[in-house]
């Protein structure tokens, strides 16, 4: 049994307008222009069909020698509204992509505003 002490929040992630996508897009996908251009398009095509999408970013690695960049490897998209990004969690999370499984977690604005990912 769980410990009564618990706060709820650890057990139920909050839902945001902020999805975090992880095992969809590669290093090599990262460093080839094409191949970024198209995960992007092909990204922001799918999320598009559950609402309005205000942002969509992928970062890439910087040059070699330079500090890392935050959020390499992941996706995040920002909806206008709360319910677009539920949906979309609930189609993207567990879905196959380029043979991967993609996981998606909410990630609070704030932090996507801070670049606190």
């Amino acid at each position: 049994t769980l410990p009564s002490t618990l706060p709820v929040t650890s057990l139920v992630q909050q839902a945001s307008r902020v999805l975090e996508l992880r095992n969809v897009v590669t290093e090599n996908e990262l460093n080839d222009d094409d191949e970024y251009m198209e995960v992007v398009e092909d990204t922001e095509e799918e999320a598009r069909r559950f609402g309005t999408l205000k942002k969509i970013l992928v970062p890439r690695p910087g040059p070699e020698n330079e500090p890392t960049v935050k959020g390499v490897g992941r996706v995040f998209l920002v909806f206008e509204k709360q319910e677009d990004a539920e949906r979309a969690f609930a189609f993207m999370n567990g879905r196959k992509f380029e043979d991967r499984r993609v996981v998606a977690a909410y990630l609070p604005e704030d932090k996507f505003n801070s670049e606190d990912y």
